[in-house]
């Protein structure tokens, strides 16, 4: 059964113009798709970054959840230990630059064309939208006496003049609350996920990738967007920059409008992602992601960018594969890459050898700890064979292990894409994590305060700060500051280097001093700068107990 595209009145097979309005009628042949009342927003999905070069099947990950009597299920991370660390003293970085993490703007959609888009009712039992009386419209046309073209006339402009709502609208990117924008909801895909389409006479369908039913609605102008209301639900969007935003139990999910789709031609079939995802009592769990995706429970982000081919220390041939890694740790707790995953590249089913060089970089980044939000680009570096098979490399969380999300890639020798273009630093001129930290406390059997810096300049003439530190051992054992607790500064949301000046003071040296129990010293460490602008961060961590103290050291005033 066919049906008008102007007001939606059924249509005998064979009509040219409708019978109710008189609209000129345009052929369609959408697919079919089921219909029931439940609600189309019950499974929010998102995306995942697909590498050029890998073939892996996207992750069995499960994704929040709006149930059909609206309430919304939130993913569920597991614990996570710390790890212990010792008393490392990390290498001098090389130019590091993390990405930038500013608002979301996809790629500028097709205007979409089509007169009067999406006025008939999705096929498969979804009643036919309301109709409405175009008596009045029909009669000043019959007057005018052109009345095909004044008809295609008004609803161009009707369509396409005053309402940049009607049309079909899919989901492109989601925003999880962690303040980073993008295609991937805990390893899986959010473009197509979630479908719209909104047509000129107040209906409206939505559809979800994980369901295969097609929900009747109605919507109505806001101030700032449109309202979309379901016998379940009250969804409100805004609309900004030719975009529909949903703001919905903390997280973001960002619509575009797509040409040349509508609710029975979705770009991803209904149902089409039903089964991928699985749920282990309310928690996600992860599959094998291509390229890039949520590893550790969600508490990290990868993405694999590159690799290339480099000789390494014994003169052998090695592949350095890149990926960058984003700390989504929830509990401000910051993290170095080694600390937090684990890693292994095979070839020809057996696993490859880990391997280094002198070139610096992207392999050193993985030592240095990172604040929540902040990624830094990292490399994992093994001997290989430059004549064999693929070589297929995995990231996971080291203490969640491999089933609580893996990202895979897999790289053909000979036709290596080479390696990434290198980050450009963007400068924290606020930073915000150690402003809810004392300067001093107790820290495991010490009482540990951060006192005061100073700018000076190290051995090679570059910028540096000497940070002071009041160390008492209320322990029963003699130690030093340096052997007991971990102590970090930070710039840009990334951890400093140590270094050292031409002539070490008193202080530089007790910072390795062991002194007896009861007893106080005063102690300094020198750090390289990042730049001269940037305001550090200086923090001191416990070693078995939560906690931390430190201060914020503005250099640049």
């Amino acid at each position: 059964m066919a049906f008008c595209t102007e007001c939606g009145s059924k249509l005998p097979d064979d009509a040219v113009f409708c019978p109710n309005c008189g609209a000129t009628l345009k052929a369609t042949s959408p697919n079919s798709s089921g219909a029931s009342g439940e609600t189309v927003l019950e499974q929010k999905q998102a995306d995942i970054y697909s590498d050029p070069v890998s073939e892996t099947k996207q992750p069995e990950t499960v994704p929040a959840t709006v149930s059909s009597s609206g309430e919304y299920e939130a993913p569920v991370s597991g614990n996570f230990s710390a790890p212990v660390q010792g008393s490392y003293i990390p290498p001098m970085q090389n130019s590091y630059v993390p990405p930038y993490q500013g608002s979301y703007v996809p790629p500028q959609p097709p205007q979409y064309v089509v007169p009067n888009a999406y006025g008939y009712a999705p096929q498969g039992g979804v009643m036919a939208p309301p109709k409405k009386n175009k008596a009045g419209i029909i009669a000043l046309i019959v007057v005018a006496g052109v009345l095909l073209l004044a008809l295609s006339g008004y609803i161009l402009v009707k369509t396409f003049g005053g309402n940049p709502y009607v049309g079909y609208w899919e989901s492109v990117a989601v925003n999880v609350g962690n303040g980073i924008i993008s295609e991937d909801y805990y390893g899986t895909s959010v473009v197509g996920a979630l479908s719209l389409q909104i047509n000129s006479d107040d209906s409206v369908y939505l559809a979800s990738s994980t369901g295969t039913d097609v929900i009747e609605g109605s919507w109505m102008t806001t101030e700032n967007g449109i309202a979309i209301t379901t016998p379940d639900d009250t969804y409100t969007f805004t609309y900004e920059d030719k975009q529909l935003i949903l703001h919905e139990d903390g997280e973001t999910y960002y619509f575009s409008q797509i040409r040349d789709h509508d609710i029975n031609n979705p770009t991803i079939p209904h149902g089409s992602m039903a089964d991928s995802y699985s749920d282990n009592n309310g928690s996600r769990t992860g599959g094998a992601v291509a390229g890039s995706g949520y590893v550790g429970e969600g508490n990290f982000y990868i993405t694999v960018t590159g690799a290339e081919e480099f000789t390494d220390v014994d003169n052998e041939q090695a592949i350095r594969i890149y990926y960058d890694f984003t700390n989504n740790y929830q509990d401000d707790l910051s993290m170095a890459a080694w600390d937090a995953l684990g890693y292994s590249a095979t070839q020809g089913g057996s696993y490859l050898t880990e391997t280094y060089s002198y070139d610096g970089g992207a392999s050193y980044n993985t030592s240095y700890n990172i604040r929540p939000g902040v990624t830094i680009q990292c490399c994992s570096e093994f001997k290989y064979d430059p004549y064999g098979g693929s070589v297929d490399f995995s990231v996971y969380g080291y203490y969640e292990g491999e089933s609580s999300g893996t990202v895979t890639a897999s790289y053909i020798p000979g036709s290596l894409p080479g390696a990434p273009a290198p980050y450009v630093i963007v400068p924290v001129t606020d930073p915000k994590w150690t402003l809810n930290i004392p300067a001093e406390g107790d820290l495991d059997n010490f009482y540990v305060a951060v006192t005061d810096a100073e700018l000076v300049t190290d051995s090679n003439g570059d910028p540096a700060i000497r940070v002071y530190y009041e160390f008492t051992n209320n322990s029963d054992y003699r130690t030093s500051l340096c052997n007991e607790l971990y102590v970090f500064t930070y710039q840009d949301g990334i951890s400093l280097d140590t270094t050292y000046t031409t002539e070490d003071t008193d202080s530089d040296s007790d910072y390795y001093t062991e002194i007896a129990p009861g007893y106080t010293i005063t102690c300094s460490c020198v750090y390289s700068l990042r730049n001269q602008t940037s305001p550090v961060e200086a923090e001191v961590e416990g070693y078995t107990v939560a906690a931390a103290v430190g201060q914020t050291y503005d250099i640049a005033s």
